[in-house]
Formats: C-alpha cells, sequence, structure tokens
C-alpha cells in the first residue's frame, strides 16, 4: 500500500506541475491519465482443486480491481523528438484460498503472503527520435509482447488467464532493455533489443538446488519484423538469452550447465471492416527464464502454475541441463456490431514438455496439454467506460499435479461475469 501511496503523490505532483512547465517552456506536452478495470463474478474449481485437500466443487464469488489497472504520464518535447512514458500499476486485495489451485504440499498457503497490495511499475522509458529511428531506454513491452489482444478480460487478478495467455497466446515482457525501433515505410519496420538475460523470472530454488547462482554475461536479443500490407499485418519475432548455472560447492558440478532459452513467435491480424481476426503461433525452449508473460507464482513457488503444472523452466537431470519445450496456437474474432456493441471469441491451445520431470519427482508427468476459450459482449457505454459481460473455460489438463500428487479431476476452470474498465 505504500508502494501505491507512493505513486498516486508521484503523478498528483506531476500533474500540479504540468501547467508551470507549460509556461516556462512552451510547445511541451504532459499528460497524466489512467485505466481503472475491475470485474465482478463467479470462479469454478472442479473436485480436487481445494488446496486444503477437500474433495468439493468449489465456487466462489469475486469482485477484483484488477492488476493490469495503471496511472500514467506521458511527456513529449515541443519539438516531437524526445518523450518519456511512466506508468504504475495498481489492484486490490483479493480472497486466494482457491486462488488458480496452486501451492505446495510444504507451505499450500505460501503465495498469500505479500499478494494483497498490488503497486508495481509497468513501464518508465525515455525515447528519442532522429527520423525513421526511435531509441527507447529504459522498462517497457517493446515489439515483442502483446501486439494483439484476444479481448478477454475477466478474472485477471482472480485467476490470471486473461487475453489467453498461458493457452496459446503471449503475454508482453516489460523488462529494462534498449531497442531500436525503425520504420522503414508504411510496409515494413524492425526492432532490435537488448536486455537482461533471466530477469522475466529467474529460476527456482527446487529446480536447481537451494545454493547456487547464474552467470549472465550475454545480453538477452530480441528481433522483431513488421510487415503491413493493406488489412494485413504479421509481426514474425525472435528471442533468445544465455546463462550459466554455478553451484556453490553444496553439489557436485553438472557436466552441462549451460541455459539457453529462446521463443520463436508469429503473430498476424486482419481487419475488414467490422471483422478483425487475429492469430498466434510459438515454439519455445526454457520460456519461462525470459518470456512467461503469464503468471507462473510469486517468488518461492514460481515451478507451479495452471493448477499445479511446472512452469517452464529447465532442470538439472543426470549431470546436464534438461530443456522444457512448449509451443501453442491461438486465434480470436472480434465482430462489431455498432460504435458501441461488438462480440469477441478466442481460443488458444498449448503443449509443454520436459522429460526429466517425472524422472527427478518434478512432477508425476513429463507433458502437459492445456487450452482455453471466451466469449466476450463488450459495450461501450460512454468513450470512457465499457461493460463486458464474458464466459471463459481453461483446461489444465488431466492428471495435474497438486499438492504433489495427482489428481484427475482438478483440471479446469469457469469464470462467469462482468468485466469493467473506466479511462480517464
Amino acid at each position: 500500500m505504500k508502494k501505491l501511496l507512493a505513486a498516486v503523490a508521484v503523478l498528483a505532483v506531476v500533474a500540479l506541475a504540468a501547467p508551470v512547465m507549460a509556461a516556462d517552456a512552451p510547445g511541451y506536452a504532459l499528460t497524466v491519465g489512467g485505466r481503472v478495470k475491475a470485474d465482478m463474478g463467479w470462479q469454478a474449481l472442479p473436485e480436487g482443486s481445494n488446496r486444503n485437500g477437500a474433495d468439493a466443487t468449489i465456487t466462489n464469488f469475486f469482485a477484483t480491481v484488477n492488476s493490469n489497472s495503471y496511472l500514467r504520464a506521458l511527456f513529449t518535447s515541443a519539438d516531437k523528438t524526445t518523450g518519456a512514458h511512466i506508468e504504475f500499476g495498481f489492484g486490490s486485495a483479493v480472497n486466494r484460498d482457491n486462488g488458480s489451485g496452486i501451492g505446495t504440499a510444504a507451505a499450500p498457503n505460501s503465495y498469500d503472503v505479500g499478494m494483497d497490495n498490488y503497486a508495481n511499475i509497468r513501464f518508465a522509458y525515455g525515447w528519442w527520435k532522429v527520423g525513421s529511428c526511435k531509441l527507447l531506454v529504459g522498462q517497457f513491452a517493446g515489439r515483442l509482447g502483446d501486439r494483439y489482444f484476444p479481448g478477454s478480460n475477466l478474472g485477471h487478478t482472480k485467476s490470471y488467464k486473461t487475453d489467453l495467455s498461458g493457452f496459446g497466446f503471449i503475454g508482453g515482457t516489460r523488462n529494462p532493455k534498449v531497442a531500436l525501433q525503425m520504420d522503414i515505410n508504411e510496409n515494413f519496420g524492425f526492432e532490435v533489443a537488448l536486455g537482461q538475460a533471466g530477469s522475466e523470472a529467474g529460476f527456482d530454488a527446487d529446480t536447481f538446488g537451494t545454493f547456487g547462482s547464474t552467470n549472465s554475461y550475454l545480453p538477452r536479443l530480441e528481433v522483431v519484423l513488421d510487415f503491413k500490407f493493406g488489412n494485413f499485418m504479421i509481426t514474425p519475432g525472435a528471442g533468445i538469452s544465455y546463462q550459466q548455472y554455478k553451484f556453490d560447492g553444496a553439489f557436485a558440478d553438472p557436466e552441462d550447465d549451460n541455459i539457453l532459452s529462446y521463443l520463436l513467435w508469429l503473430p498476424a491480424q486482419y481487419k475488414s471492416g467490422p471483422f478483425t481476426i487475429m492469430a498466434n503461433a510459438f515454439y519455445s525452449q526454457n520460456r519461462g527464464t525470459d518470456w512467461t508473460g503469464e503468471w507462473g507464482g510469486p517468488a518461492g513457488i514460481s515451478k507451479y502454475q495452471f493448477g499445479g503444472q511446472p512452469a517452464e523452466l529447465p532442470v538439472i537431470a543426470g549431470g546436464k541441463v534438461e530443456d522444457t519445450t512448449s509451443w501453442g496456437v491461438g486465434a480470436a474474432v472480434q465482430y462489431a456490431f455498432t460504435e458501441q456493441l461488438s462480440v469477441n471469441v478466442g481460443g488458444g491451445l498449448e503443449v509443454t514438455k520436459n522429460d526429466a520431470w517425472e524422472a527427478l519427482n518434478v512432477d508425476n508427468r513429463n507433458d502437459y496439454t492445456r487450452w482455453g476459450a471466451f466469449i466476450a459482449v463488450p459495450y461501450k457505454v460512454t468513450s470512457n467506460f465499457t461493460v463486458a459481460p464474458e464466459l471463459a473455460y481453461y483446461s489444465y489438463g488431466d492428471d495435474v499435479t497438486y499438492n504433489g500428487q495427482g489428481d484427475e479431476s482438478a483440471k479446469d476452470e469457469w469464470l462467469l461475469g462482468v468485466h469493467f474498465q473506466f479511462l480517464f
């Protein structure tokens, strides 16, 4: 809460100072705004999902302020060559007793601690533009992130599965980096970015052992190409990072301690009149170290996600690194009946695999297939206020490990409710 109050105070000072700055430097632009997203609805989890061990179906009504709400300040110089973007995210307290069905046998309630109040820096970067070239430095998503949104918003704070993130679509990666963007013409542009390897999620202590550290002496590299042809856009991208894990004398050094993580990603979108169609496909290795996008749990239990599945992190097996691979596909259609009323329908599938999970007792199986689908009907009440009834379903796959044991029934989740969004 202190962090959130500090963020509000900073933006308030900036807003009050705006008229003075404008008077001292005519032509400068400084705007302060924000977004409030809130949900009300029901979350239904099947038998076996209760982490306290009760063998019963769980249905809870929830009301949350989503943690992707934000306050922001945007600055642009008089000559439009320099600017800055600062954005603080915030969200409400939420009862996580049944959360997303994750936890560990040793500490089933561990992820309640410190999760009641959200305050975080979403964006903090500056940019400088010369001609068609733009240099960005700081924390931002860049072009290898959310480019096209399927339109699913319900349950962001309650279940962390909005926009099919982790179910065929990939969320953005807001990390400190430096990037060069260049739009050659109206049909082609690109971005090249360098950042810290492993800065997205790092490694779980249970995965590599309690004592150790990583060498990340090479930067993470991201490259994205933008192609636009009339109503059709396709933006292939790739990211790669390299790290080395070093044990601190507590364990025998592995024969192979090299950790290679990469992501190959192909999103596309087509717009024609009231129709918008988007699709997404990717293949990755050890994606949890750098490009998770979806929620893998807070520090200490990042190994578990999506009802108990292991995260996409490498493991040490037989003296070498055993990589976790994943691939996914997703698609969505949006149709606007009027300027106020539209409908969004989408679905996606994702597969994760590691041949060492079962042998190392990380999990009771070596692969998972999960999928999700939703339908939402957004209605724009005013230009600043939107209401969206939504129904979403997520399948974790069969025989999900829960609290260290396989549970055939703990495998899906329903969300039904209304999403509210206010822009100012």
